[in-house]
Order: structure tokens, then C-alpha cells, then sequence
């Protein structure tokens, strides 16, 4: 038989539900809390220590109004967090020291679990905390003896957790001088840090991790922190946050830094019409994945504070084609959604809807911009590139050593040509550039058009030949007149006296007399050639295939004047014109 304990419930004026009204309450008291309550909050809460700083950082920013200048002081086994928030009164300390309890609304504030004060338990064996608000004539201070605390959980179900509170946090009032009287904020001292936690007395390793987490100005080297800081305020209202922040009297700023990066993209992240996120992306100005490893990747923001680091995003992509080409971009996702809340160690964001559909924009959005824009990199490279070749042609004056010179260097120009064609089609390209592209592109085919020739071969003197060779015969040659056989020495005709001059070949006819040179056949590779290429003309550039069949035919010393030339163009014409 199943128990029904509610069959009726009401609702009551936090919006929850009574229990019927016929049940009676346990009348849960002290004794009902146990001290292992403690361990969950602090030594299982933060498993970095740095998350300590973040923690006290955010309940002075969560003032209202807001801390806008935080200073954080690292000495010998202590660090002081100091702030210039409106400062605390009694109601004020008495609301911090509850635990699990917070008045902020989880819509405005950055902490909501009420456990905020109780952070640097697990690191420190004491945690002193000075307030002081302008219209109060007195300081107040609340000390926590966090060793205390530790022994009790330790203790284990002997002390309830009211108990250890009431025995290890207290609280004194002090007036102050006349001199301090209009000063205010609070102060808050981790003293004697463990030894397993004195990471958080390093300097480089305190001033990386605030970088990075804390909602610090970019730094002011970065040429678009006006262009990002603009558009933030605008899209986030009330959640942009930033905070001046200084670490052993030194300002802290955030990633990007020491990098050559291009203009920012912007853009949004929905769940149907409501707004879940906004970002920004910068690509690296050079080829490849950023150097800097605090700056390469995205990083989740709430708030103006990180949500884990640039590798909690980079899972996301784990399993996407394309993903490395997120190494090659900075920029932050700022989470606007109320719907997406961190976990307790602000690490990662806890399961919803909310977050399915964040990290499905990742995956699908976002990561179609930054290819978007690696392509876009790509392309006007690439017309850059192709720009300073054009500079580098249209500015060295051509000199062809030799006919394949001149063929190799018309080649490479008739390359870069089809190029920057293409870069003028290219999309990518932006307009400023393509009308740069434009501009080489006719130059470039002025060039060839002013180089179409090859270069003029010189041609070697030859001796003039003497009396006696331009006179001797070949023997056995034979006169065309009257068919006698002509003598090796013989230069006149022994049968009807006619006189030769230069030398006949053996066995030819008097026809064959030297200085009257033989016609060379059209090859019969040529006519095929030339059909071949008239064909492709449909196809191509008809000038390219007119400049190719005459080159052929002039190197290989098939056309040897201009008549023959204008013969063979009026033949490819009207093939053109068939």
C-alpha cells in the first residue's frame, strides 16, 4: 500500500507550498545542523585557492553602489582585500555571518548562495574582516578562527555547526577617531595561509588568475577596448561590470595582451526570442593559433566575472570539424540569461535547457563566424600577396635573356593575372581592397600586353666565304641545261658553257643550287594543333589561344614573315567566326 502523506497543498507567500495542514512540523532546532555542513561549504567548495580572492572581490562589487576600486596585498602568510563599497553597518555584518542565507537577488547580484564570508576557511587559520560605513561613527570587525572551525569539523557529530559558529565567529565594535570618521568600505585579512595553499602568496600566479577572472579593464595598449567596453554597456546594462584593480599597488588588466589582433566581430546568442548571451571575437592579425595561452580561445563571462577558464569552452567544440581554428581568435561570451546559474565553484554552468542551447550556438553560430573570418584572413592575404607581386612585376624592367626566359615570365604574369580576376570575384574581399586588386589587374595586363613578343634572337655574323668555296661544285653534280656531269672544281658547264655560282649538291639538279633555300613543309602536327585550340576558345581567353599557336609556330621556325603571320591569323578568324 502506497503512502500519501500530501493529497492537499497550498501555496504560501514565497510562492512554495504548505504541507497539509493536519501534518505537524519536526521543529528542527540546533542540534539538527551538523558540523560536516562546514566541510561542504569550505574544504570541498573551492579546489583552487584562487577562487578565495574571486569570492571576496565579488561581495564588495555586489554593493550597492558597487566597489570601484579593489586593492589586494600579498605579504608573509597573509593577503589583504581591500575595497571602497559603501562599507557595512551591524544589520549589515549580522546578514554576512549567516550561513547558507543571502539577501541578493540571483537576477542582479553577482554570489547568491550566502556563503561568501566563510570562503577562506579552508585556507587560513584566521580571517579578520574591518567594515565601516560613512554614516557610522564606528568600525566593526568580525573575526572568524578558522583552525577553530576546522578542529570541530573534524570533531565530526560530537558539535552541532550553531554551536562551532557560536565558539569560533564573533564580532567587536570600535569607534573611530575623528581623523577616520568619514572614512569607509571594508577590509578583509586572510592570515596565516597553510602551506598547502601558499600558491596564493605567489605574485605571477595571483596576477594570472585575476587577469583572467576578474572583470578588470583590457589593457590600455589594446586598440579596441573602446570599440568592446561601448559595446558591452550598451547590449548588458546593469551587468557590465568592471573594476579598477590593483596587486601589490600595481594595476591588474585582462587578456588580450601583447598581441597583434584584427577588428572585433560582434554578435548574439538566442534561445527562440529570448537573449541568452552576447560576444565578441578578435582574430589573430597573423597566420595561425594566438601565442599567448591566457588569450587564445573564448571565455565564459556572468557578470563581468569568468565561468571557468578558455578550456571550459573549447570542450564544447570537442567533437566539431573546424574546431582548432578556435585557437586562433580571443574574445569572451557574456551570459546574459538568469536561467543560466554557475555551479558553486563557478567552474561551469549547471544543466539546463538554457545551457543546451548555448552551447548548440556555439557549436553552430559562433563557430560559423570564426571560419567565416578565417576565410575572409585567408582571402585578403592571399590578394595582398598577389598585389605586391603585381608591384614587384609592373616595377622591374623586363629583360628576357633568352626566348624560354620570356616564356617563363609571360607564364607567371598570365597566372597572377587569372589571380587577381579572381580576387575582384571574391566576396570576402573587402571592397577597399578589390579596388586596389582592380587597379593591378589592368596594369598587369598592360604589361602583357606590351611584352606579347618574344625577345629578337641575335644572329651570329658568318665569315664570308672564300672565292674558291663560293665557286666550287660538289662532284658529280649535274648541269639542268644540258645534263652534263659537273667536275669537283668545275664552275662552268663543259657541255653548253653556263656558269654557276655557290654549290650544288650531289646528285640534285641544277635547281638545287645553293643560296636558293628548300621550303619547309607545314608539319602535320600543326593543322591539328591549330583546330584543337580554336576548339577550346569557346572555353577560354581567345587571345590566350591565338598567343599560343603563333608562339608555337615561331619557335619552331614555321612562320618567317609577317605575310605568312596575318595568313595564319585570317585562318584562325574565321574558324572563330565559323
Amino acid at each position: 500500500m502506497q503512502l500519501h502523506l500530501v493529497e492537499k497543498q497550498t501555496q504560501n507567500s514565497r510562492g512554495g507550498f504548505h504541507l497539509e495542514e493536519d501534518l505537524k512540523s519536526f521543529e528542527f532546532g540546533v542540534d539538527d545542523v551538523g558540523i560536516f555542513l562546514m566541510e561542504s561549504i569550505t574544504t570541498g567548495l573551492y579546489k583552487n585557492p584562487m577562487n578565495v580572492l574571486r569570492e571576496y572581490i565579488s561581495n564588495e562589487m555586489d554593493n550597492e553602489p558597487p566597489a570601484s576600486k579593489i586593492e589586494l596585498k600579498l605579504e608573509s602568510k597573509k593577503v589583504t582585500i581591500s575595497g571602497n563599497g559603501p562599507g557595512m553597518d551591524f544589520d549589515g555584518i549580522r546578514e554576512a555571518v549567516r550561513v547558507g542565507f543571502s539577501p541578493k537577488d540571483v537576477v542582479e547580484n553577482i554570489g547568491f548562495r550566502g556563503i561568501g564570508i566563510y570562503s577562506g576557511v579552508a585556507i587560513c587559520d584566521r580571517v579578520v574582516l574591518t567594515t565601516k560605513r560613512t554614516d557610522n561613527q564606528n568600525y566593526y570587525h568580525i573575526i572568524i578562527d578558522c583552525k577553530g572551525l576546522r578542529k570541530d569539523v573534524a570533531k565530526g557529530e560530537s558539535i552541532s555547526l550553531v554551536e562551532s559558529l557560536e565558539s569560533n565567529v564573533g564580532w567587536k565594535e570600535i569607534p573611530a577617531s575623528k581623523a577616520l570618521r568619514r572614512r569607509y568600505g571594508t577590509v578583509v585579512q586572510l592570515i596565516d595561509i597553510n602551506e598547502d595553499f601558499e600558491e596564493i602568496l605567489d605574485y605571477d600566479s595571483v596576477r594570472n588568475y585575476l587577469e583572467t577572472t576578474v572583470p578588470v579593464k583590457f589593457e590600455r595598449t589594446f586598440p579596441y577596448r573602446g570599440k568592446i567596453d561601448s559595446h558591452l554597456k550598451k547590449q548588458l546594462g546593469r551587468d557590465f561590470k568592471v573594476v579598477d584593480l590593483k596587486l601589490d599597488g600595481k594595476p591588474v588588466y585582462k587578456s588580450p595582451k601583447y598581441i597583434s589582433l584584427d577588428s572585433p566581430d560582434f554578435g548574439t546568442i538566442n534561445k527562440g526570442k529570448r537573449l541568452v548571451g552576447v560576444y565578441w571575437i578578435c582574430q589573430n592579425s597573423k597566420t595561425g593559433k594566438i601565442d599567448d595561452e591566457q588569450s587564445r580561445g573564448l571565455l565564459y563571462r556572468k557578470k563581468g566575472f569568468a565561468i571557468g577558464n578558455r578550456s571550459t569552452v573549447a570542450n564544447v567544440f570537442a567533437d566539431v570539424k573546424n574546431k582548432h581554428l578556435v585557437e586562433y581568435v580571443t574574445g569572451e561570451i557574456h551570459i546574459t540569461s538568469s536561467r543560466l546559474l554557475p555551479n558553486t565553484e563557478r567552474v561551469e554552468f549547471e544543466a539546463s535547457p538554457d545551457r543546451d542551447a548555448l552551447e548548440e550556438a556555439l557549436r553552430k553560430k559562433v563557430l560559423k563566424s570564426i571560419v567565416k573570418m578565417s576565410r575572409t584572413k585567408s582571402a585578403k592575404m592571399r590578394a595582398e600577396q598577389r598585389i605586391e607581386q603585381a608591384s614587384e612585376l609592373l616595377n622591374t624592367r623586363p629583360e628576357f635573356a633568352d626566348r624560354e626566359d620570356w616564356l617563363s615570365a609571360i607564364t607567371n604574369a598570365k597566372r597572377l593575372r587569372d589571380n587577381l580576376r579572381n580576387d575582384k570575384k571574391n566576396k570576402l574581399i573587402p571592397n577597399v581592397m578589390k579596388k586596389k586588386v582592380e587597379t593591378k589587374l589592368k596594369r598587369v595586363e598592360s604589361w602583357l600586353l606590351k611584352n606579347s613578343e618574344p625577345p629578337k634572337e641575335e644572329v651570329l655574323a658568318e665569315e664570308a666565304p672564300s672565292e674558291a668555296e663560293e665557286s666550287a661544285v660538289i662532284e658529280g653534280s649535274i648541269c639542268p641545261d644540258c645534263g652534263v656531269v659537273l667536275g669537283a672544281d668545275e664552275t662552268t658547264c663543259s657541255g653548253c658553257g653556263r656558269e654557276f655560282v655557290g654549290e650544288i649538291e650531289e646528285g640534285l639538279p641544277a635547281e638545287a643550287v645553293a643560296g636558293v633555300e628548300e621550303e619547309k613543309p607545314l608539319p602535320k602536327w600543326i593543322p591539328g594543333a591549330v583546330e584543337e585550340m580554336c576548339h577550346r576558345v569557346g572555353h577560354s581567353d581567345w587571345s590566350d589561344a591565338i598567343f599560343l599557336i603563333m608562339e608555337v609556330l615561331t619557335v619552331e621556325s614555321i612562320l618567317k614573315n609577317d605575310e605568312e603571320i596575318r595568313d595564319v591569323l585570317e585562318k584562325i578568324e574565321h574558324r572563330l567566326a565559323l
